[in-house]
C-alpha cells in the first residue's frame, strides 16, 4: 500500500515542455548495432567518453527549457512514498557465517552478502546530492558495513560515490570504471581495481566484470564525462547478479543476457525518468526496465534508484505505483520482482 508523504510544492513553469514519442525512442534503441558495445569509446582528443552506439549530448538550450519546463505531476501525485522504511541496524553483515541476502541502504545502494563476504553497491548515505535534498534517510544497516568489504561504483555522479562514506571505507577494496581511480586515491583509498568496458578482476570468491551503460558523467571541478560509467556482472561459483547502476535504455541488455546466461538477479534504476523528452538518454523508466529484464533474461528483479531522492519531475516513489499496476496484470511476475524498501532484506539462493 502506497503511503503519504509531505506535500511538495509543484513547479509551475513557464514552457510546457517537448512533443516526445515513445515508440520512435524504442524503435532508435532496437536498431542500435550492438557491435558498437565493444567499440572505442575514448575520444583522445577532447579526453572524453562517449557511448559510441548512440551518442548522448544536451547543449544548453535543452537545459535552460528543461530548468524552465512545468512540472505536470499533480500535489495528489506527491502525496505518495513508497513501502515504509525496515528498522534494520544489519548487525548480521559483520557475521561471516550469515546466510546469503541482498539489502537495500537507499536509492542505489544496495549490501550484497554472499559466503561470508560483503560486497556494496554505489554508495550514497548523505542528506543531500551536490543540489538536491535526500526524501528518505538510508538504512542503519549503512553503520554496520564491515571495513574490508568490497565496494563497486557504477559513476561518478553524487548520488552513486559518495565522498563521505569512501573516505570511512578506506580499507575496502574498490571496483570502478575508468578514470574514478584518481577521485578514490585524493579521499584515502589505495586498493583500487579500474576496468575498462568487458575487463573483468577476481577478488575474494566473486568475478567482476565492467560492462557498458547509457549514461555519462560529471562532478564539480572533474569537468563532463572525463571519467566512464558502466554497470556490472558479479559472478560467484553459483549464481550471476547483474548491477544495472544509472542508465538509459539500450542495446547491452539484449547483449548481455546472450553473453551471459542463466543470470539469477537483475538490480535495474527505474526513477527520475521525467520528463521524458529530457531523461530519456539518461534514465530508464518503469516499462523500460521490464524491458531490460526480459532482454536480460533473469529470473528475478529488484527495482533500485527510486523513493530516496527527486531527481526527476516525478515524485521520487513514483514507480512504486508503476510497478504494483504492472504486477497486478499477472503473468507470473509477482513471485519474481522484489520491491525493497529502505533497510528491507532479501533472502537469496533458497
Amino acid at each position: 500500500m502506497l503511503k503519504r508523504q509531505k506535500t511538495k510544492r509543484v513547479k509551475h513553469g513557464l514552457f510546457k515542455g517537448r512533443a516526445f514519442n515513445e515508440k520512435l525512442w524504442r524503435e532508435q534503441v532496437h536498431k542500435q548495432d550492438p557491435a558498437l558495445l565493444y567499440a572505442p569509446h575514448f575520444n583522445q582528443e577532447r579526453g572524453r567518453f562517449f557511448n559510441p552506439w548512440m551518442r548522448r549530448e544536451k547543449n544548453w538550450q535543452d537545459i535552460v527549457l528543461w530548468l524552465l519546463a512545468r512540472n505536470r505531476f499533480s500535489r495528489e501525485a506527491w502525496e505518495y512514498s513508497g513501502p515504509p522504511p525496515v528498522n534494520n541496524p544489519g548487525l548480521y553483515l559483520k557475521d561471516t557465517a550469515a546466510p546469503d541476502s541482498l539489502t537495500m541502504l537507499g536509492h542505489s545502494s544496495l549490501v550484497l552478502q554472499d559466503g561470508g563476504r560483503v560486497l556494496l553497491f554505489d554508495p550514497f548515505f548523505s542528506s543531500r546530492t551536490f543540489n538536491v535534498r535526500r526524501a528518505v534517510p538510508p538504512s542503519q544497516a549503512a553503520r554496520a558495513l564491515p571495513e574490508d568489504c568490497i565496494v563497486v561504483i557504477s559513476h561518478s555522479h553524487y548520488d552513486h560515490l559518495d565522498k563521505n562514506v569512501i573516505k570511512k571505507l578506506t580499507k575496502a577494496a574498490f571496483v570502478c570504471p575508468l578514470g574514478i581511480g584518481g577521485l578514490l586515491r585524493k579521499w584515502g583509498v589505495n586498493n583500487i581495481y579500474e576496468l575498462d568496458w568487458w575487463q573483468d578482476v577476481r577478488l575474494r570468491h566473486f568475478k567482476l566484470t565492467c560492462l557498458p551503460a547509457h549514461h555519462w558523467s560529471r562532478r564539480f571541478a572533474h569537468g563532463t564525462n572525463r571519467n566512464l560509467w558502466a554497470s556490472w556482472m558479479v559472478e560467484t561459483p553459483e549464481h550471476k547478479l547483474y548491477f544495472g547502476g544509472d542508465s538509459a535504455y539500450f542495446a547491452g541488455y539484449r547483449e548481455f543476457g546472450r553473453v551471459f546466461s542463466d543470470i539469477d538477479l537483475a538490480l535495474l534504476p527505474c526513477g527520475a525518468s521525467a520528463p521524458r523528452w529530457f531523461m530519456h538518454q539518461a534514465h530508464i523508466n518503469v516499462p523500460e526496465m521490464f524491458l531490460a529484464f526480459e532482454q536480460l533474461k533473469a529470473h528475478c528483479l529488484v527495482p533500485i534508484h527510486w523513493g530516496s531522492i527527486p531527481l526527476g519531475f516525478e515524485p521520487p516513489a513514483w514507480p512504486v505505483k508503476q510497478i504494483y499496476d504492472r504486477l497486478n496484470v499477472g503473468g507470473g511476475l509477482r513471485e519474481r520482482v522484489f520491491l525493497l524498501p529502505v533497510g528491507g532484506r532479501l533472502m537469496l539462493w533458497p
